[in-house]
């Protein structure tokens, strides 16, 4: 009986080789988790402090704009890989599911694998443009692009690592997705 993709694997239902890969990468799920959440409020409070500043001081935060572009970009490339992991991305499930069970898997596995390709090819487009830009920075801030472009290097690759492991869950026909815990709803929703 073949199982639905899009549920939330539980610990019990899981084989014990998709659990361990999950656990293996389920602390840098965290990290990328955390940072994003930190970069998210940074990018949040430069903006208010630059009004702060405006207003109080009549001085501007020099570099604002450019701080909140750097942190804009690095909060979606780290957002990547975590989007990827719980099934966020555009795959288009819906008409997946009307294709016989044998196609849908299928299709699973080369979605997957084209991810990872895609995925690839951008992190180490990324990693060749950083290397190639090692003496250059930011016009404003000076931040240098190895910094800059970290966030893009990191979310990729890891993006690349998660589509890896869905490939191989498709192929071994596991549940792909996962979710942290604190998304599951601790009591029934009731109207």
């Amino acid at each position: 009986m073949p199982h639905e993709p899009s549920a939330a694997p539980q610990a019990a239902a899981l084989p014990t080789t998709a659990l361990l890969a999950d656990r293996i990468l389920n602390p840098l799920r965290r990290l990328l988790r955390l940072a994003g959440l930190v970069i998210l409020a940074v990018m949040i409070a430069t903006p208010m402090a630059q009004v702060i500043m405006r207003q109080f001081f009549g001085i501007p935060l020099i570099g604002a704009d450019e701080l909140s572009r750097f942190m804009l970009i690095s909060v979606v490339m780290l957002a990547i890989p975590y989007t990827v992991s719980s099934g966020a991305s555009v795959r288009m499930e819906e008409m997946q599911q009307m294709l016989p069970d044998p196609v849908q898997r299928v299709c699973r596995v080369v979605i997957a694998l084209l991810g990872l390709a895609a995925f690839s090819f951008a992190a180490w487009s990324v990693l060749i443009a950083t290397l190639s830009n090692l003496n250059n920075a930011t016009p404003t801030l000076g931040i240098p692009y190895y910094i800059f472009f970290s966030a893009t290097a990191v979310g990729f690759f890891c993006a690349a690592l998660e589509f890896g492991l869905l490939a191989w869950k498709a192929v071994m026909g596991l549940p792909m997705y996962v979710t942290f815990a604190a998304e599951h709803p601790t009591e029934e929703l009731t109207l």
